[in-house]
């Protein structure tokens, strides 16, 4: 992180940060983990919309 604000290098890491319509099925106010890209300014995450309603089935070979 200290990386990213110091040099301003843009990549994208995971990090906690206020929900802010991340996602959009939870309130904004909530902590969420999820990837964001850095720099200078913080971390801006990226949309992922609505959470799935669907079971999770695991991988398929």
């Amino acid at each position: 992180m200290i990386n990213l604000i110091r040099n301003n290098k843009k990549d994208i890491y995971t990090f906690n940060v206020r929900n802010n319509g991340t996602v959009l099925d939870l309130p904004d106010d909530v902590v969420i983990e999820t990837n964001a890209m850095g720099d200078k300014n913080g971390a801006h995450s990226i949309s992922i919309g609505h959470l799935s309603t669907k079971p999770d089935t695991g991988c398929k070979a």
